[in-house]
C-alpha cells in the first residue's frame, strides 16, 4: 500500500479515497449528531461481533426508538469503548512502570515493553479509525453497510479483553473472589454473544451458496451470450467482476442512471469502449424501473432483447456479436411494449 500510494496519481491514493468517503454524500441533509449516532448505534455492534443488529429506524435520532434495540446496542458500544479506554490506560500504565524500573534495559523488561507498545498501537489504530469514520457520511446515511470501514474493531478484541482476563488468583480474600467472579461473567457473557453470532453465520450458509450459485448463473449465462461489458449498480457489478476472475466487465450506475463510483476507474472505461454494452439490473429495482422508463421516452427499448434470468433484468442489444440462439424455457424474451406495461 506504502508503494501504491509513492507511484499512484494523488486522486487514486488511499488519501484521495479516504476522503472521498469522508465528504461522500446520498444527497440528503444530516448532522453529526446523526452520524455519531450511526456509528455508535450501529457501526460499532456490527464491527464488533453483535448478533441481529436493528436497522437505523428502530433506534434514537435515526428512526422511532426501539427499546430493547436501544439498550442492548447503546450497552454494546458503551462496553467497547469502556473496555478501550480501559486497555489503553494499562498499556501506558504498564510502559512507564517499565521505563521506571531499574532492570528496564533487561531482556525480560524490554520484551514486556515491545508488548504493550504493540497493544497501545492496535488500540490507538482502532481509535484513529473510529475518529475518521465517525464525521463521515456513510456513519449516518449507511452505518450498517460502511461498517466494514471499522473491519480493525474487531482485530482489537483480543487487546481489548486481555486486561480483563484474570492473571493472578486473587479470590482468597471475598474483594478478591468477586472481583474474580464479575470478570468471569462478563467473559462468559460476551462468549454468548459472540456464539450467537457464530450460530447466525452458520445458519446463513446455506442461503449464500445459494446465492453464490445464482450468481455463477448469471456469468455463466452473460458469457454465452456474449455480454462480457455490462452496465449495473454497485454490488451486482463488484460481485460478477470479482466471482467471473474480470471476465465480465462491469461499470455502476447509480440509480438515476448516470454514471457511479467505480472503485477501479479501468472497469469504466472497457465498458465506456465497449461498442454495444448490455445492462444487466436486479429484477424491479429502482435501477430497472428508470431504466425502462428512460429507453422508452426515447423510443430505444426495442433494440433491447429483455431476458428475465436468475431474478435479475438483463438487456442485451439486438444488434452485434450477442448471441442470438434460441433461449431456454425458463428465458423467455419479452417483447418490449410488454416490459414497458409491465413496469409503469
Amino acid at each position: 500500500m506504502i508503494i501504491h500510494n509513492l507511484v499512484a496519481p494523488f486522486d487514486q491514493s488511499t488519501f484521495a479515497n479516504m476522503a472521498g468517503f469522508v465528504n461522500a454524500s446520498d444527497g440528503k441533509s444530516y448532522t453529526l449528531l446523526h452520524k455519531l449516532a450511526g456509528t455508535f448505534f450501529i457501526s460499532i455492534p456490527v464491527a464488533t461481533g453483535y448478533p441481529n443488529v436493528c436497522p437505523a429506524n428502530a433506534l434514537p435520532i435515526l428512526g422511532t426508538m426501539d427499546a430493547a434495540c436501544t439498550v442492548l446496542q447503546s450497552c454494546w458500544s458503551l462496553g467497547y469503548l469502556l473496555l478501550w479506554t480501559l486497555a489503553c490506560w494499562k498499556a501506558v500504565h504498564k510502559i512507564l512502570q517499565e521505563r521506571k524500573n531499574p532492570d528496564s534495559a533487561s531482556r525480560e523488561s524490554r520484551q514486556w515493553q515491545i508488548l504493550e507498545y504493540s497493544r497501545l498501537m492496535i488500540l490507538l489504530s482502532c481509535g484513529l479509525t473510529i475518529l475518521i469514520y465517525a464525521p463521515s457520511m456513510s456513519a449516518a446515511s449507511a452505518p450498517m453497510l460502511a461498517a466494514r470501514y471499522l473491519v480493525c474493531l474487531l482485530l482489537s478484541i483480543p487487546v481489548i479483553l486481555w486486561p480483563l482476563w484474570p492473571h493472578k488468583l486473587q479470590f482468597r480474600t471475598i474483594p478478591g473472589g468477586m472481583l474474580f467472579l464479575s470478570r468471569i461473567c462478563l467473559f462468559l457473557l460476551i462468549f454468548c454473544m459472540f456464539l450467537s453470532g457464530i450460530v447466525e453465520a452458520f445458519a446463513d450458509i446455506t442461503t449464500a451458496q445459494q446465492f453464490s450459485v445464482h450468481q455463477a448463473n448469471l456469468i455463466q449465462r452473460l458469457q454465452t451470450l456474449k455480454a462480457t461489458h455490462i452496465y449495473s449498480e454497485y454490488w451486482t457489478c463488484n460481485r460478477l467482476i470479482f466471482q467471473s476472475n474480470e471476465k465480465i466487465m462491469c461499470s455502476v450506475l447509480n440509480e438515476d442512471l448516470t454514471p457511479g463510483m467505480n472503485r477501479y476507474p479501468p472497469y469504466h472505461l472497457a465498458v465506456k469502449k465497449a461498442s454495444r454494452p448490455a445492462y444487466v439490473f436486479p429484477y424491479r429495482s429502482k435501477h430497472d424501473l428508470n431504466f425502462i422508463k428512460q429507453q422508452t421516452q426515447t423510443n430505444q427499448l426495442q433494440k433491447y432483447r429483455y431476458i428475465k434470468y436468475e431474478n435479475y433484468s438483463l438487456y442485451i442489444p439486438r444488434t452485434g456479436s450477442a448471441c442470438r440462439c434460441d433461449l431456454p424455457t425458463h428465458e423467455q424474451a419479452v417483447p418490449a411494449a410488454l416490459v414497458a406495461n409491465r413496469f409503469r
